[in-house]
Order: C-alpha cells, then sequence, then structure tokens
C-alpha cells in the first residue's frame, strides 16, 4: 500500500466523518409506515410488522456501512507514513468510538425488533388491555 501524509491522512479522514454524518441514531432513516386498513385485532401485528421489517432495514445497511468505514479507516492507519500526528490518532479514536456506539445502538434496535416479533412486548403492554379502555371510555379520540 503506498504511504500518504499526516496532511493527505486528515482529509481522508475528514471524508469518513461526512459519511457518518447522516447516519447515526439521530439520523436513521425509517421508511414511511403505510398500514393497510384492516380488522382491529389484526391492526397492531400489521403495525409491528412494518415497523421491525424498517428498523431491520435501517440496521442491516448500517451495519454494512459501519465494516466499510472500519476498513477504510484501518488500510488509513496502515498507510500512514512514519508516526501519525495526535490530530489523526485523535480522529481515528473519535471514529472508531462513533463506530463502537452505532454498533452498541443498532444492535439494541435488533434486540428490540425480537421484543416485538416475538410478542414479549404483548406481556407488558397487552393489544387487548388498550381495546378495553377504549370500550370503557378511557381512550378519547
Amino acid at each position: 500500500m503506498n504511504s500518504i501524509s499526516n496532511e493527505q491522512l486528515v482529509a481522508k479522514l475528514k471524508q469518513v466523518e461526512n459519511e457518518m454524518e447522516p447516519l447515526g441514531p439521530s439520523g436513521a432513516k425509517l421508511k414511511s409506515m403505510k398500514l393497510l386498513e384492516i380488522d382491529e385485532e389484526d391492526h397492531i401485528h400489521a403495525f409491528i410488522s412494518v415497523l421491525t421489517s424498517n428498523w431491520k432495514e435501517v440496521s442491516k445497511e448500517n451495519s454494512m456501512l459501519e465494516r466499510r468505514l472500519r476498513e477504510r479507516i484501518n488500510g488509513l492507519e496502515e498507510s500512514i507514513e512514519g508516526e501519525p500526528s495526535i490530530e489523526v490518532q485523535n480522529r481515528i479514536h473519535s471514529l472508531n468510538k462513533e463506530l463502537d456506539d452505532w454498533v452498541a445502538y443498532y444492535h439494541w434496535v435488533e434486540r428490540l425488533v425480537e421484543f416485538f416479533e416475538s410478542g414479549e412486548i404483548f406481556t407488558i403492554l397487552p393489544f387487548k388491555e388498550t381495546t378495553l379502555k377504549h370500550n370503557q371510555g378511557g381512550i378519547h379520540s
């Protein structure tokens, strides 16, 4: 691999940082949810299905991007001429820390998806209880 200077490496690391901006948890883009008109019992299941499929897609896409960005960062590290500057070391550390945070967040999203898809959500938040409150006038639209 060709060696590059610290200045060139800083410029390349800035490119990686720019690519990372829209993908952090606050920038996750979920597709809009379109629910079909269905009977009340199936409505919540359809909602969960649409919601979790979007989350799975976002998590998968960001996982692939995280791997590519790590490979780029590692490649840039290997191409440094001599000892990297403090700025380069700090940027690399910062980028790796941010990627680690993304991995933790999207792992949590994957666990949340499993929680919904397994039906465990209904042990904590039963659908029938909501329906019962609505029928008793507890929920007003």
